[in-house]
Parts: C-alpha cells; structure tokens; sequence
C-alpha cells in the first residue's frame, strides 16, 4: 500500500513537473498563432485598403479624364 502511494505521488509530480515545463512552449505557440493571425488580418486589411484607394483613384481619375 505504501509503494503504490510513493508510485502515485512520483507519477503526480512528473506529470506536475511536464505540465510547468510545457507551460511556457504553450504560451509561445499561443502568441506565435496570436501575431500570425493578427500580421494576417493586417497584411488583408492592408490590401483591401490599398485596392480601394487604388480603384478610387483610378476611378477619380478616369472621370476627371472623361470629363475634360
């Protein structure tokens, strides 16, 4: 009966100690997926924006042309 509690609690801690190791490898591979999908949103934003700002300038200056 000891044994097997000396087991358990050898096989608590391993997985105690696992756990506190693998926290900060969770912590980057959350913020890692975090900026890539915040770099994504902006990089899409970003294009979008400039596509509009292009067909509005484009645009603007086609009408100004057809109007002279």
């Amino acid at each position: 009966m000891v044994r097997l509690t000396i087991i358990f609690t050898l096989f608590c801690l391993r997985i105690a100690f696992l756990a506190i190791a693998l926290i900060p490898a969770i912590t980057m591979i959350a913020t890692i997926s975090m900026v890539a999908t915040i770099s994504m949103v902006a990089t899409i934003t970003i294009a979008v924006a400039i596509t509009g700002v292009g067909q509005y300038w484009g645009g603007a200056h086609r009408h100004r042309g057809n109007g002279d």
